[in-house]
């Protein structure tokens, strides 16, 4: 059942193709020509009646002041059947421009985002040499779409006569000395050369394999949670980091993920610890100056925060010791069934939703909603079963991957079910958080990545990281596109968190054996 919005966007577009017929202008010798290509239109409803209407605006607005727009007479005999319904890619859009002899081409994409719509578009220039795309992008309410063109139109003019204004703003921008970096740690790409400029440093005098934050005592400042196989520490952050508390192992447990959050609402966030022994368990702690076991139970927990979101805490089951680990899901192994989202209320557990099963499957520990609140609608962001950075939509299926693998760490479990560095055959890595953040303050979220380097990614054995780089993707329709990228770390980055304006990286350098009090390091970044 169609909203009062949506019949109304409807009658207006159903309109727009008279329009069209109604507006002809001449053209000169001295014209630029340009094809508008079909649209691919990207929706959870039948939205085709979109695409006649936005062509027919386009026509209406596009035509005429020097510009030859090549007429559908001339496209259709060019598109195969399914380009009917939209022309995505760059190398389609230029065999069709070339053939059709046309100046410019135009091509992209509409997406039906929850109540609004994101626009997409490309403007192909074609050259003797080499053709030029130039991006345009505009995310609007439902009932601001048809306003929005006529920004969109001008800025597809401005493109065409040679005076695009927003490379002009970008160039403004980055001549800014308050733009050249964020928080002294990420770059434009191929700026990786830069240095490294953190805020602080503590050396832990262990192998660091997880962090994070939050306020643990309800005092209102946040509290820094360091994880080593043996130890859990808690410090509180001051000028720099003073260390509070510290949790030891017991005997034959080995600490592998920790995260925090304030899943029951008292103010005080509580910690979750999960350990590896026959398989994998997990304590609920909370600690006001001393901890105190809240809760034991087995399988996997694992707190997720996003900017301007309540946490959310994901669960999966664990069955089996990691010698019986399986991608299949289905099995009774060390990751087993589908993930969950759990409620806590301050004594116990209890599962609110489980969630879509995921194209490729999702790695547990990787998983981020792009907007928590909102899963369905946003999707979700992750890394594969087989470590490709991922995006879904909210019922699960693969909207986009990564060409490369990012995935690896030294933060790994071994077929033996010994966590560690001493056996090197088949490693299960336990890959670090993926963070959906607004790192620089400019109200739009970013998606920082772990991208480690592996000492030798082409053997089974040796899968030693000694270098990584953070990369902070924006959150396109159809796709995540890199922006920002760090200088490398000799370091294996295990985790990370945000905490307002400070980053927290924690560093570990790559090692052969387990030998030696460990080396590693809390970076923070301000």
């Amino acid at each position: 059942m169609f909203s009062k919005t949506n019949r109304k966007c409807r009658f207006l577009f159903a309109l727009l193709p008279i329009v069209g017929l109604l507006i002809s202008q001449p053209s000169t010798a001295a014209d630029k020509s340009l094809v508008l290509l079909p649209l691919a239109i990207y929706s959870d409803q039948p939205r085709d009646y979109l695409r006649p209407g936005l062509k027919s605006m386009f026509v209406s607005r596009l035509s005429g002041e020097g510009l030859q727009l090549i007429g559908d007479e001339r496209l259709n005999p060019l598109l195969k059947e399914k380009e009917k319904e939209g022309v995505a890619s760059k190398e389609r859009a230029e065999e069709i421009a070339k053939d059709l002899k046309a100046d410019f081409a135009v091509f992209g994409s509409l997406t039906s985002i929850g109540p609004g719509f994101s626009l997409d578009l490309s403007v192909l220039e074609l050259g003797k040499e080499e053709s030029k795309v130039t991006r345009i992008s505009e995310a609007v309410p439902e009932d601001q779409l048809i306003p929005k063109l006529s920004d969109m139109v001008y800025n597809i003019r401005a493109v065409i006569a040679g005076v695009d204004i927003r490379p002009q703003r970008r160039e403004e921008a980055e001549a800014d000395p308050k733009n050249k970096s964020i928080i002294g740690l990420f770059y434009p790409p191929g700026a990786e050369d830069k240095t490294l400029k953190p805020a602080g440093r503590i050396s832990m005098g262990m192998d660091v394999m997880g962090c994070d934050t939050g306020d643990l005592d309800g005092d209102g400042q946040p509290e820094v949670v360091v994880m080593g196989r043996k130890k859990l520490l808690v410090y509180a952050k001051k000028e720099k980091l003073v260390l509070k508390d510290t949790l030891e192992a017991s005997m034959g447990e080995e600490f592998i993920k920790v995260s925090v959050g304030d899943l029951n609402g008292d103010g005080k966030a509580e910690i979750y610890l999960v350990s590896s022994t026959a398989k994998a368990e997990c304590t609920v702690l909370e600690w006001t100056g001393k901890f105190r076991k809240i809760l034991k139970r087995q399988g996997h927990l694992q707190v997720v925060k996003a900017a301007d979101s309540k946490p959310l805490l994901l669960s999966q089951d664990s069955y089996a010791s990691p010698d019986t680990f399986s991608l299949d899901a289905s099995t009774k192994s060390y990751f087993s069934g589908k993930i969950s989202v759990m409620a806590f209320d301050g004594a116990s557990l209890t599962p609110k939703e489980a969630l879509p099963g995921f194209a490729e499957g999702a790695q547990l520990y990787t998983l981020t909603p792009i907007d928590p609140g909102r899963r369905s609608l946003s999707g979700y962001v992750g890394l594969n079963l087989d470590s490709y950075l991922s995006l879904w939509d909210g019922n699960g299926n693969l909207v986009w991957r990564a060409e490369e693998k990012v995935g690896g760490t030294n933060n790994f479990i071994t077929p033996t079910g010994m966590v560690g560095q001493q056996e090197m055959l088949n490693p299960t890595f336990l890959n670090a958080r993926i963070l959906v953040t607004d790192l620089n303050q400019d109200r739009k979220k970013e998606i920082l990545v772990i991208e480690n380097i592996l000492m030798s990614k082409y053997t089974r054995v040796m899968k030693i990281v000694e270098k990584s780089n953070l990369v902070a993707y924006a959150a396109e329709p159809g796709r995540l596109a890199p922006i920002w990228k760090t200088p490398t770390f000799s370091y294996c980055i295990t985790d990370m968190q945000t905490d307002g304006k400070s980053l927290f990286l924690a560093a570990q350098r790559g090692k052969m054996g387990t030998f030696g009090e460990g080396s590693g390091s809390i970076f923070w970044f301000e």
